[in-house]
């Protein structure tokens, strides 16, 4: 038969194991804090259930200390939580602060959650809800991680928010649902061991025990349910999931894939820096193109076009870029005119090299928004990066070439992170005025490539087809002079790219094939 001194023994023990099991969780709290530079007991980090898991440490540590001393009465009473079930109304709408209260107010307010995630995309289990805090809170005020890229810190930095991410997958990990049973069973066995023991205090013998409700539902990510592959851990599913990151337009939950997946998360550090610093800066910084609207300049919706679309244009392509190049590493160059016939690829030039361009953007203008030129270029001079405002078919009215003599009154030159490029038919630039002229010293001339000639024929078919995502046929040319009414001699690639845009349509059209 078991002596007092037996039960509190083996009530020690336990309690000692508990209070070790949750001190890893504290411990990796109170490092973040460290790392953060926040309060030693990580008060003002916001993590799921972190009050609650506070809280049991404190009774922990409270039931091992009146244990060791064999307080038989301060011992027992530390069982009151597990029996509390006073109505909610008879506490005047009063939270409880003991662990397991808290503990269950934060699963009420996942199973809100888990209701308002049939319209949306809510969680219901710890890890899942961790995981989705992290996006929406310490990683996006990180100081580091949410604002520079990986390749911009030093060793140091490294380091430390490698640790800083091993912290939180400790976090993570732990077993919060068996944390708080274990702490229910301890605290049954505190009554059951010592109920026979105290004096002159209630006991709970006629009261039932409360529940502790379930945290450990597996719920798996968008990213890894649509790809079928939550069941599959390790380095290699990890790299299958980086090259399938570019198919996929939830963001975050590639990052949540990544890091439900990755058995160290110190080691996938570059993925979360490199997500999480896309994901953080201005969302005009994500973008390449703008153009001005009555709301301001906004990102252009246009294609995606690279220099192998354009045929026939190497030669100023070459220069083009050369002067992007020089302007991105921080010269500044001449204002630039590309001449030429309409449809020979200039404005497709401006756009393909500044896709290609790291460090570029440009906005769209035509004529029309002439005037406002000073502004745009003062506005766009305030943004961390170098811009090029692009004038598509330069072209002035008497009261056009008035407004942007205006706009640039006083303004000897640019802003240097902005460069002016214009193009212009020949038509409209021998109407140019002169005082125009002038301030492009850089003339790049575009002729329209030969279309008789079957080569190149053939090469800007591929091209505009590629373009436009359809499968090249010799059909194709044979079909253009008859749909067209162009003889190949007169046509430009701009006639060959809006007849394939109507074949495409006309394809699209059609009624399916009976098999």
């Amino acid at each position: 038969m078991q002596t007092l001194d037996d039960k509190l023994g083996l009530l020690t023990k336990k309690t000692a194991k508990l209070w070790q099991n949750v001190s890893v969780y504290m411990g990796a709290l109170r490092n973040l804090g460290a790392l953060q530079g926040m309060s030693f007991d990580g008060s003002s980090m916001d993590f799921p259930f972190v009050d609650a898991i506070r809280a049991l440490e404190m009774e922990v540590e409270s039931l091992h200390s009146v244990l060791a001393a064999k307080d038989v009465n301060g011992a027992y009473v530390h069982a009151e939580p597990v029996f509390r079930l006073k109505p909610f109304k008879e506490r005047g709408l009063s939270l409880d602060n003991d662990a397991i209260s808290k503990y269950m107010q934060d699963h009420q307010m996942m199973v809100m959650w888990n209701g308002l995630g049939k319209l949306g995309d809510m969680v219901i289990s710890y890890k899942e809800l961790f995981l989705k805090h992290l996006i929406s809170g310490p990683f996006s005020t990180h100081v580091f991680l949410a604002k520079e890229p990986l390749k911009r810190a030093g060793p140091e930095v490294e380091e430390y928010s490698r640790d800083y991410l091993r912290n939180l997958q400790v976090m993570y990990n732990f077993d919060v649902q068996g944390a708080f049973e274990s702490y229910r069973d301890l605290l049954l066995d505190v009554h059951s061991s010592l109920s026979g023991h105290t004096s002159n205090i209630p006991l709970y013998v006629s009261l039932q025990p409360r529940r502790i409700p379930k945290t450990d539902e597996s719920t798996v990510s968008n990213f890894l349910s649509q790809h079928s592959i939550s069941g599959f851990f390790g380095v290699d599913m990890l790299q299958h999931i980086r090259r399938m990151k570019a198919e996929v337009k939830d963001g975050d939950a590639f990052l949540l894939s990544m890091l439900t997946l990755a058995p160290d998360w110190g080691e996938v550090l570059e993925d979360v820096a490199e997500y999480l610093y896309e994901r953080n800066k201005d969302p005009l910084e994500r973008f390449k193109i703008f153009e001005p609207t009555h709301d301001g300049i906004v990102p252009a919706e246009t294609e995606y076009i690279e220099r192998r679309h354009i045929i026939g244009q190497k030669h100023n392509l070459e220069r083009l870029s050369a002067l992007f190049t020089a302007f991105a590493n921080g010269d500044e160059i001449p204002f630039i005119l590309l001449k030429g016939d309409t449809g020979t690829g200039k404005s497709m030039s401006v756009k393909s090299l500044i896709y290609e361009t790291d460090g570029l953007k440009t906005v769209l203008l035509h004529s029309g928004y002439l005037g406002g030129l000073g502004n745009y270029a003062r506005k766009m001079a305030e943004k961390p990066w170098r811009t090029v405002l692009y004038i598509d078919d330069m072209g002035f009215s008497p009261q056009q070439f008035e407004g942007f003599k205006t706009s640039t009154q006083g303004m000897k030159k640019f802003p240097g992170n902005i460069a002016v490029v214009a193009s212009a038919n020949d038509e409209s630039y021998t109407r140019l005025p002169d005082a125009v002229k002038r301030r492009f010293p850089i003339v790049l001339e575009y002729k329209k490539p030969n279309l008789s000639n079957k080569s190149t024929q053939r090469e800007v078919f591929e091209a505009n087809c590629s373009l436009l995502g359809i499968k090249y046929s010799d059909n194709l040319p044979r079909e253009f002079p008859t749909r067209t009414g162009k003889r190949f001699n007169s046509a430009s690639p701009a006639d060959v790219y809006s007849f394939l845009v109507e074949m495409k349509a006309i394809k699209a059209a059609e009624p399916a094939k009976i098999k």
